[in-house]
């Protein structure tokens, strides 16, 4: 892996000792500890069976399945597209490791996206000491039962009624009005030069990535009689920092609780989450105006395996709610319909109810299908034969998205009861129309799918004598003395070889992660992470022997290839030469009859 030449090295070895990677990764995949490790379901291929292996011990991931591997770096590079200074970058801010500017112009180095991020941040400052100048924006809040609390959790904020007070003062911070224009926080004026704020006289949400940057900002317009002009809410355009469709308001708040309750309540808006914080309920995370997509699934399935939607019950709330229905399923969650009274959404609720009554409310919430039989119920006569065939198609395609056959029949047996049609027959509507019939329904099992057998390129014994070094490095020193890299066939398993003797001192016996930062062949990558999520032999006798084993075939090896060497150099050689290549070859001959087994005893 190749190591940025602007953060410096005891920098990055910094970060990648305080970082707990079964933390960070558990913020993407469901881990179940195991032994030693963590296990779930890769997020690189898609999987049934758990592959995915991650040691918190030795800081990697591995998977058995399609080999993705590396250590905490690797994989935010890899599942955010981050490069390799981003990367490091992101797990410093969150774990709070300072990287040092090696000069004044490192600001102007920064990459475009880091300087976004600055700019974001500066921002929400500006927007937050302003929060108190202006009486329509406390009072906004008073209505709303913005607590202190509340606006200091959230970040809110309060953006001038000016034209120009939000540039001017990022612009004196040393921000160009290019980047400025770039995150949308300005707006260029039509047929003039200069530029004029994008939120005036608003009340300010900051929207936070994962790790509770601000990446954009919605504003709530604040003066009624400008609605017919302006838009009631207002959002940041789409920039390399932020798009819409991968960022879920208050997720970053909302982590922690949702692993705890196993569910995530997803609300529409920003005042909907902060009402619910305001009641104590915080595994909440509210849309950005738009339609859930596959992006927020992926980011919510690793977190809970069941979710309850709280959309508004007009005809825009409707279908986002049956999109949402058919991503979770597709996605393998179970989804779950709250409904408030008539009228009222989150916020409104809890303006006039307790959280703990909200909280009935969602666990009581109805199933998908109870909620789209109802909605079909409005829309059909579920009583004729022709709204009950309407409804059927509807709503099987999304139960063959579900994968469990117990879940799948009950749901089957519920619309049948619903729609008072004989289960079977909904049984033989489940079906592909090519496969039905009317034999009894059966599944066909699924194959199971064997994982991969570890990757051993070249000599075994090369490849077992490198693992065991993985696992204890104080046995690098006697092996060093027996081989050098020249032993070995592989060239892989040769230059990792080398790179154990080159850097061990600075290791302190410890091979993992480090190493990785010294390696920047691919498959080398692979094999070593490979090699350190195999358990070892618990009996170090035996561990102790197969080394020993290791050794004595690899020096045999060499001095079988030596000799077949000297024999052809034979061949053709005469007088002094022939004989010196005779001395050598019996030199060879008595060490393999006598020194091999001496030597061994040393390693």
């Amino acid at each position: 892996m190749v190591v940025s030449q602007r953060i410096p090295e005891e920098t990055i070895q910094d970060v990648l000792h305080r970082v707990d990677i079964v933390d960070v990764i558990g913020d993407y995949v469901t881990l179940t500890q195991r032994g030693a490790n963590a296990k779930g379901l890769c997020p690189f291929h898609k999987e049934k069976t758990p592959s995915f292996t991650v040691s918190s011990a030795k800081g990697l991931f591995y998977c058995f399945g399609c080999q993705a591997s590396g250590n905490v770096v690797r994989f935010l590079m890899m599942h955010e597209s981050l490069s390799f200074p981003e990367a490091v970058r992101a797990l410093a801010d969150r774990y709070g490791v300072r990287i040092p500017e090696p000069n004044s112009n490192t600001p102007q180095r920064d990459s475009e996206m880091q300087k976004l991020f600055q700019l974001h941040r500066a921002a929400a400052e500006f927007f937050s000491q302003r929060l108190g100048q202006d009486s329509a924006v406390r009072e906004y809040c008073r209505q709303r039962h913005f607590s202190r609390e509340m606006v200091e959790r959230f970040g809110l904020g309060y953006a001038p009624d000016a034209w120009e007070a939000l540039g001017h003062a990022m612009q004196g911070q040393g921000f160009t009005q290019e980047l400025l224009l770039q995150s949308g926080l300005v707006v260029a004026r039509d047929n003039q030069r200069g530029a004029y704020d994008r939120f005036r006289h608003r009340l300010m949400f900051p929207i936070a990535d994962r790790q509770g940057r601000p990446v954009a900002f919605g504003g709530r317009l604040l003066d009624a009689a400008a609605a017919a002009q302006a838009p009631k809410y207002l959002n940041s355009p789409e920039t390399p920092i932020f798009q819409k469709n991968r960022i879920l308001y208050g997720f970053h708040l909302a982590k922690q609780a949702i692993r705890q309750h196993g569910q995530t309540i997803i609300v529409e808006g920003y005042t909907d989450v902060i009402a619910c914080h305001r009641q104590g309920v915080t595994n909440v995370v509210g849309t950005l105006g738009t339609a859930l997509t596959e992006a927020h699934v992926d980011m919510l399935k690793v977190m809970a395996k069941d979710v309850a939607l709280v959309f508004d019950a007009d005809a825009a709330g409707g279908k986002a709610t049956e999109r949402g229905i058919g991503l979770f399923l597709d996605a393998g969650v179970r989804v779950h319909i709250v409904e408030l009274p008539e009228g009222d959404d989150p916020d409104s609720f809890l303006q006039q109810h307790t959280g703990d009554e909200f909280q009935r409310r969602v666990a009581e919430a109805q199933t998908f299908l109870t909620y789209l039989v109802a909605r079909a119920r409005r829309f059909s006569d579920l009583r004729s034969p022709t709204g009950q065939a309407d409804c059927v198609a509807h709503i099987l395609p999304l139960l063959r998205k579900i994968d469990n056959e117990v879940e799948q029949w009950g749901y089957v047996a519920q619309l049948a009861e619903h729609l008072g049609l004989p289960p079977d027959v909904l049984q033989r509507q489940l079906r592909p129309a090519s496969e039905r019939s009317h034999a009894p329904m059966r599944r066909p099992a699924r194959p199971r799918v064997a994982p991969r057998p570890p990757s051993t390129p070249g000599p075994r014994e090369e490849y077992l004598l490198i693992q065991e070094l993985c696992h204890d490095l104080s046995r690098l020193e006697p092996v060093t003395r027996q081989i050098a890299e020249e032993t070995f066939q592989d060239a892989n398993m040769g230059a990792i070889f080398a790179v154990f003797k080159r850097c061990a001192p600075q290791w302190q016996g410890s091979v993992f992660p480090q190493i990785l930062q010294e390696i920047e062949n691919p498959v080398q990558e692979r094999l070593l992470t490979e090699m350190a999520m195999a358990e070892p032999n618990p009996n170090a006798e035996e561990r102790e022997r197969a080394l020993n084993d290791c050794v004595l075939k690899m020096k045999k090896r060499q001095l079988s290839t030596q000799k077949q060497r000297l024999i052809e150099q034979m061949r053709s050689a005469s007088g002094d030469h022939a004989d010196e290549l005779l001395h050598q070859f019996q030199r060879l001959q008595h060490e393999k009859e006598i020194g091999l087994s001496a030597d061994l005893n040393s390693v």
